[in-house]
């Protein structure tokens, strides 16, 4: 058994004590920490002296703490209350010295832990007299402000032996303090919750509110004023209503004494909002569907809304009530109508309209949609009209047929267009208000198929191209490189193998379906630009040259390389495969235990097709890349390209395109011909470059 400690324990520098602590019986009975500050004079840091076994006083002792300026930061006071049970009430001072805290706390007994939370208080936390290190919030807890004014007061009267509630068991007065101390609130709480009455005040000290709390809830009236004192809000509410932290009825008024706003559930169950200006008229009348409750900001329960202008005159009206056939109408200032919308029932048919006006009157949106009961049937049109009332577009959408049509402002059709499930299928024709050239084309599924005719202003045909499902050229794909130059050709095989090497490529079975494939590309890409430039918005692609396979292969494994030792069979495969693939190894030496060099390419080879070749040995080598535009950044990132072209699909007849320009997407169709539209012609050449004008931010840390 170990002996009590006793007498005295301290740690001195240059003969001042730095700790001193004094013990009788196992327990402190005094305390004395220092700071040293930077010329070694001593500075009070702790100061604690305890009387464990009090004769004449339930005082227990005390305890200071300073800070290094030697100013009272926290003070403890130890006692034993009339239950004789262990307390202790914290002071806490500002900075400035000014008092910030003063809180009551209570010590729990080892005899007081329940079953499951008693792990938490080893036997080495228990002091002799059974008290664990636990203590919880008990007592009055107040807050002052910087200058010494107290701005809260809570009590906490009921005893829990858990800490986690105690510092949410609020029981009794509660109390907040202005900064010019005065009162500000004025409550009570049992149990943690409010109750009983409730009083809050405005920094002059007028009433601002009152009400009464059962249970944490708000019950019965609840009344509310300004900073002069005058009533500006009453409200009712119910613990029994559908929502009890809601009222069941409430009206404000301004500080005139008019009244504003008026919220109350009718004998129908029908929750209604009325709201006035400050010259006393109404501006809006609402009606919400049963059992609301005042949720006024839920749109989707609106029955009946009503809103006028300041000058009384209405604004719009929407209309939910189920046997209305009117659901909404606007209007301007002026009075002039400027929406419509109604929706009703035919048969078993549902018609939902809708109309737009300019101030002037004029017509600029209608539109229509039918759908039968069962969503087989849908029916959608909507038109929408220029300033002086000529119709500028019309959209029909019948099931999964859409017909469109564009119209200039002088009334001349000279866009139609047909798709069905969002793929342009049937006609499609276009005409040039200027030159009065008619361009109709037919389509199926997306592809051009059928006729592609260039009519005059006459009608008569200046050009026919016949498409087959996009094919229309007898030439071979190949013969897109007659007339091209060796710079033209390696700047399009660059573009496209950039695009292969970083993109997802397909598994090509041989190194030449690899080059196959990135010519096709290449070849696609260039009608693509010619078409580009021809319209002119061509874009600048990162290109990517890959000229050599440089390596750093272990000695340790290919032992023997240098002199082409078969006998190592790591060396042995990696011959046979630069053999198979008449590559040799370039510049081979032995460094720092490592053979490095090089493999000198004839042309372009793809990641994962060089993996591939390499099997096993392909984690030595690493590809020599030249990049031609779009160098890395300051981060030592590969910068993001402003502009790319991707293929998505392609066959000998057409291909598509993803083309990226300045943070604007689109896809291309470019045909064997050279023919190159955006799909679905869903915008032309001028739009694009329009539109590409203004380009979307994208780049990573750049201002």
């Amino acid at each position: 058994m170990q002996t009590k400690r006793g007498g005295v324990c301290e740690t001195k520098v240059n003969d001042k004590i730095y700790e001193r602590r004094v013990f009788k019986n196992g327990l402190l009975v005094e305390e004395e920490l220092n700071y040293f500050n930077q010329n070694q004079t001593v500075q009070k840091r702790i100061r604690t002296k305890m009387n464990h076994y009090p004769v004449l006083s339930k005082e227990l002792g005390t305890m200071e703490e300073f800070s290094e300026t030697g100013i009272l930061r926290t003070y403890w006071r130890f006692y034993l209350d009339k239950e004789n049970r262990r307390r202790s009430q914290i002071t806490e001072y500002h900075f400035n010295g000014k008092l910030r805290f003063k809180q009551e706390y209570a010590f729990i007994r080892l005899s007081e832990i329940d079953s499951y939370h008693i792990k938490d208080h080893p036997p080495h936390t228990v002091d002799e007299f059974g008290y664990t290190s636990l203590t919880v919030p008990y007592g009055i807890h107040q807050e002052f402000d910087d200058q010494g004014n107290l701005i809260r007061e809570q009590h906490y009267n009921t005893l829990t032996f858990y800490y986690q509630d105690a510092n949410h068991i609020l029981d009794g007065p509660y109390k907040e303090f202005h900064t010019n101390g005065k009162l500000k609130v004025v409550a009570t709480y049992k149990a943690g919750n409010l109750d009983s009455s409730w009083t809050s005040y405005h920094f002059n000290g007028q009433l601002m509110e009152t009400g009464v709390y059962r249970n944490n809830l708000k019950a019965d009236i609840w009344e509310g004023f300004n900073d002069t004192g005058k009533l500006i809000k009453r409200a009712v509410y119910d613990e029994k209503a559908d929502n009890p932290f809601a009222p069941i009825q409430e009206t404000c008024w301004n500080d005139a004494g008019l009244k504003i706003e008026e919220k109350y559930i009718d004998e129908k169950e029908i929750a209604q909002l009325n709201r006035w200006n400050n010259q006393g008229l109404l501006v809006q009348h609402t009606e919400f569907m049963n059992s609301t409750q005042m949720n006024w900001s839920n749109q989707t329960l609106i029955l009946l809304d009503k809103i006028w202008y300041e000058d009384g005159k209405i604004k719009q009206i929407i209309n939910n009530y189920p046997k209305s056939d009117t659901n909404f109408i606007s209007y301007y200032p002026s009075g002039q109508q400027k929406d419509l919308r109604n929706g009703y029932w035919k048969n078993d048919i549902r018609i939902d309209q809708q109309f737009s006006w300019n101030e002037q009157g004029i017509l600029t949106m209608k539109s229509s949609r039918e759908h039968s009961l069962d969503g087989s049937k849908i029916r959608q049109t909507m038109e929408t009209f220029y300033s002086n009332g000529n119709k500028k577009t019309k959209n029909e959408l019948i099931n999964k047929e859409l017909f469109e049509e564009s119209y200039s402002m002088s009334g001349i059709l000279y866009i139609y267009r047909e798709t069905i499930s969002n793929k342009i299928d049937g006609i499609y024709w276009e005409i040039d208000t200027i030159t009065g050239l008619k361009t109709e084309i037919s389509y199926a599924n997306g592809i051009r198929n059928g006729s592609c005719q260039l009519k005059s202003s006459k009608d008569k045909i200046a050009l026919v191209k016949t498409y087959d499902h996009g094919c229309s050229s007898k030439q071979k794909l190949e013969d897109y490189w007659f007339g091209k130059s060796s710079t033209e050709k390696a700047k399009l095989k660059n573009e496209a193998n950039f695009t292969l090497f970083y993109a997802k490529t397909p598994n090509f079975q041989t190194w030449n379906a690899l080059l196959n494939r990135r010519d096709s590309i290449a070849i696609w890409t260039g009608k693509i630009h010619d078409k580009l430039k021809e319209n002119g918005c061509d874009v600048e692609i990162q290109e990517l040259e890959l000229k050599a396979l440089t390596f750093i292969l272990p000695h340790v494994y290919y032992v023997g390389l240098d002199k082409k030792d078969t006998s190592n069979q790591r060396v042995k495969s990696l011959l046979h495969i630069l053999d198979s693939m008449n590559w040799s190894l370039k510049n081979l030496k032995l460094e720092n235990g490592t053979f490095v060099g090089k493999i000198n390419l004839d042309d372009f080879i793809s990641y994962p097709m060089f993996q591939k070749i390499l099997k096993e040995h392909s984690s030595f080598f690493y590809p020599e890349l030249d990049h031609k535009q779009n160098p890395r950044n300051d981060y030592g990132f590969q910068e993001v390209p402003t502009s790319s072209l991707t293929m998505i699909e392609s066959n000998s007849c057409y291909a598509k395109f993803l083309i990226s320009d300045l943070g604007h997407h689109a896809q291309l169709i470019v045909y064997d011909d050279g023919e190159v539209e955006f799909e679905n012609q869903i915008i032309t050449w001028e739009k694009w470059k329009e539109l590409i004008s203004i380009p979307i931010r994208n780049h990573m840390f750049k201002d």
